[in-house]
């Protein structure tokens, strides 16, 4: 019995220690806080302080603006702004007068419209379609050398400058090392050539673009003649099959014609 009542005891010792020392803590919080408010409280009453003195400033100076100036020799400022003109008041007004109304724009007669001239190229070509076929009705590839790899928009560029119609030309292709060709009507072709020859382009009459010759890919070292002959055909033959395929649908019969004509291909390898 004796043991259970000291250790009662101790435990009601040690509990209010425990809380003596929470209030401890809590003291020492409040006193902190208590610190924080009397700053702030101080701060404010600055604060309300230095915005009475501003106020006061505000109206002193806001009574002095009011105050009239005495008369100097300067000159004084207006405090007003200056009144409108009468002549400034006229001129709104006959703006304003001036507009037409819709009645009278809408009386108004329009002027006729002017159509654009026709380019003679158009002219000629919109009257090809109603006219009887005259003269040769074939296609032949002109070719020309070059000297450096071209696009067909750089070829076309260059032969414009030329004075070439670019319009007459239906296909560039590129059979050769350093040579292309151009693939135009025969009744433009003697002009064409004639025009090139004038600005010093050579034509290569006799070039053959199916000759074996112009095999360049080393993959036909070891080929006979006759297989270099075939695989020339083949790459010729692909050759005329892409200018086909690329070229206006009007164009595709009458061109086809021409290549079988020249043995370059038969009308069953374009289907």
């Amino acid at each position: 019995m004796a043991k259970t009542a000291t250790l009662t005891l101790a435990d009601q010792l040690a509990a209010i220690r425990a809380a003596i020392c929470t209030l401890e803590q809590k003291t020492s919080q409040h006193d902190k806080i208590l610190a924080k408010l009397s700053e702030l409280t101080a701060e404010n009453n600055c604060l309300y302080l230095e915005i009475a003195s501003l106020k006061a400033q505000l109206s002193s100076q806001s009574s002095l603006k009011t105050v009239t100036p005495p008369q100097t020799g300067r000159t004084q400022i207006p405090t007003q702004p200056p009144p409108v003109l009468p002549h400034k008041t006229a001129k709104k007004t006959n703006i304003a007068t001036n507009v037409p109304s819709y009645s009278k724009v809408a009386a108004t007669p329009k002027s006729p419209a002017v159509c654009p001239p026709v380019a003679v190229r158009c002219v000629a070509a919109a009257t090809c379609g109603f006219q009887i076929p005259t003269g040769a009705q074939a296609f032949q590839y002109i070719y020309i050398p070059h000297s450096h790899k071209m696009q067909h928009k750089e070829v076309h560029n260059h032969l414009h400058h030329l004075g070439v119609d670019t319009s007459h030309i239906l296909d560039i292709s590129f059979p050769a090392h350093s040579v292309l060709g151009l693939l135009v009507h025969d009744q433009f072709a003697f002009n064409i050539c004639e025009l090139l020859e004038k600005v010093q382009v050579k034509i290569l009459d006799n070039f053959d673009p199916m000759s074996p010759e112009h095999l360049a890919d080393p993959k036909f070292e070891t080929c006979t003649d006759s297989e270099l002959a075939n695989h020339a055909y083949i790459i010729h033959l692909q050759r005329c099959c892409c200018a086909l395929v690329h070229m206006k649908y009007t164009l595709v019969s009458p061109v086809l014609h021409s290549f079988v004509s020249f043995g370059w291909m038969q009308p069953e390898d374009y289907e």
